[in-house]
């Protein structure tokens, strides 16, 4: 009959555990540590990245999107002008017609 532990109980015991990985238990503290503090660093700067990433990609829609509204407001400045030369046009077409102006 064999004794059961703690470890063996949980399925944590070295039973379970293939011989050729570390127990995490058995590891110095400082390099448990420093392992986490090099994760989370990790994590941090992709973090940072992604954000910066982000915020590029947002501002360059919202430039493509100002420049899709100058572009408009420039064409409907254009297309003012033209309807405004041709009524001038057809106001002087019809103030020659009426003087007899043909020319």
């Amino acid at each position: 009959m064999s004794t059961l532990t703690a470890g063996n109980r949980l399925g944590g015991g070295p039973a379970s555990r293939p011989a050729c990985l570390p127990s995490w238990h058995r590891l110095p503290k400082p390099l448990i540590q420093e392992v986490t503090m090099g994760l989370l660093d990790d994590a941090k700067d992709t973090a940072e990245t992604a954000g910066r990433k982000l915020g590029d990609a947002v501002d360059d829609a919202k430039d493509r999107l100002g420049d899709k509204v100058d572009e408009a407001h420039a064409d409907a400045e254009v297309k003012h002008a033209e309807r405004e030369r041709d009524a001038v046009h057809a106001k002087n077409d019809v103030k020659e017609k009426l003087r007899g102006d043909d020319a």
